[in-house]
């Protein structure tokens, strides 16, 4: 009984976003007949379209996640100059417009940006490639943030005690930090997956010719 108070918000959560979905889903539903719906449905770019959605978020998510997590560990190991200033820039990233972001990395990774002149490095910025590179940089801060969440739940005295036996970076990390990282990921996982599915901004400025594809989805679900 006990149990199930505790977890008594959480299941109320769940039920008022679902009778939420569902009465906006039925509401969309009135304004169009079901075979029209079937039609849309039967089309094949549009599951190229919901496929190709799903293949970016999974990435983005993934390789954010990925970056975060040794980022995280050093911001925890290691006290530097600028260290609270990179943070607060990290929070930056989340209410930047996005057309901003997309422009300043159109400044640095574009054809006649600055790695171009610089260096010589062309990078394929209309398509995939720049997809995952708006999403890094949007979603990795805030992957870091969940991670630092985790990290702060680790007793002190564990940390003294790993001191104490000498442990390395490395072990460290696989005995002490990844229990209490791995408890933040999967909330960080699906939160970041669920915004960079929903990013039409950034697919629909850097997708190429993923473009006209994604308008057309928009159009269908609004």
């Amino acid at each position: 009984m006990r149990l199930y108070q505790g977890l008594a918000p959480a299941i109320l959560g769940v039920g008022l976003f679902l009778i939420m979905g569902a009465a906006s889903l039925a509401a969309l539903l009135r304004y169009s007949e079901l075979s029209n719906w079937l039609g849309y449905l039967s089309q094949p770019y549009l599951w190229r379209v919901i496929c190709f959605s799903l293949w970016q978020a999974l990435l983005s998510s993934g390789i954010s996640i990925l970056i975060a997590i040794p980022v995280a560990s050093c911001l925890v190991h290691r006290r530097f100059f600028g260290r609270s200033f990179l943070l607060q820039l990290f929070s930056v990233s989340m209410v930047v417009p996005t057309i901003v972001a997309i422009l300043g990395l159109v400044v640095v990774y574009g054809r006649t940006g600055w790695l171009s002149q610089l260096f010589g490095l062309q990078i394929p910025l209309y398509g995939l490639t720049g997809i995952l590179l708006a999403h890094v940089f949007f979603n990795m801060p805030l992957a870091v943030r969940f991670l630092l969440q985790g990290y702060d739940l680790i007793p002190s005295g564990q940390w003294r005690q790993a001191s104490q036996l000498g442990f390395s970076r490395l072990s460290a990390f696989r005995l002490i930090e990844w229990h209490y990282v791995k408890k933040a990921l999967p909330g960080a996982f699906v939160l970041i997956f669920m915004l960079c599915f929903s990013s039409f901004a950034v697919v629909l400025s850097l997708g190429g010719g993923q473009n006209q594809a994604r308008w057309k989805l928009l159009s269908i679900r609004l």
